[in-house]
């Protein structure tokens, strides 16, 4: 009775761990992030080849909007300790929060991050131009355990205002699985404005 006991118990396991990974693979063909359906600002400019140094500058991050996890990041996700940082400076503290950008190709943006004026984190940004935005590559992961599962798909670009402002918009897709409980974490961040500093100079 013991050893057909750990079998059964064997093929639930088994049958549960098929059950979600069926979930997201059903999650990965259905709930991709996407901006068709966001209507584009029609202040923006159309970045192209040619025209994308006009995201070169630093701006003030717009800190009136805040993301629901930590995968809002200029496409970047924070660490433990980073996110503690900006969010008692920034959020509590009313510190300025500063994002540097420089195109350094039509495929590739260098951003850079100051909090309270001084360094926090830099990162190349990649993706590629497309309806006059920059896009970031699409962002996948699954984390996959008998107790918790979690789907995350995500996208985030970059775009340039008439009044040399730059605009963001984030869409999520995020699901997660717990034993009794499934949660939709999914979200969209979209025309937010940063404004550009008249002096590159950070002070």
């Amino acid at each position: 009775m013991k050893i057909e006991n750990k079998k059964d118990n064997h093929i639930k396991i088994n049958n549960f761990i098929l059950r979600v990974i069926l979930v997201f693979l059903c999650g990965i063909n259905f709930s991709c992030s996407s901006f068709k359906t966001v209507e584009d600002n029609k202040e923006t400019l159309y970045l192209t080849k040619e025209n994308i140094n006009l995201l070169d500058g630093v701006y003030l991050n717009n800190a009136e909007i805040k993301g629901f996890t930590t995968d809002c990041f200029w496409g970047k996700i924070y660490t433990n300790k980073e996110y503690e940082s900006v969010y008692e400076l920034v959020y509590e503290q009313k510190k300025p929060y500063f994002i540097k950008l420089k195109a350094l190709n039509e495929k590739q943006i260098q951003i850079t991050i100051y909090v309270d004026n001084k360094f926090l984190k830099s990162f190349v940004l990649k993706g590629k131009l497309k309806n006059g935005y920059f896009e970031q590559s699409r962002r996948i992961y699954i984390i996959p355990m008998v107790i918790f599962n979690m789907y995350h798909n995500s996208k985030f670009r970059i775009g340039k205002l008439k009044n040399e402002n730059v605009i963001t918009d984030y869409n999520e897709k995020s699901f997660a699985h717990y034993v009794f409980e499934f949660k939709n974490n999914s979200q969209n961040l979209l025309n937010i404005e940063h404004i550009k500093l008249k002096n590159d100079t950070i002070k």
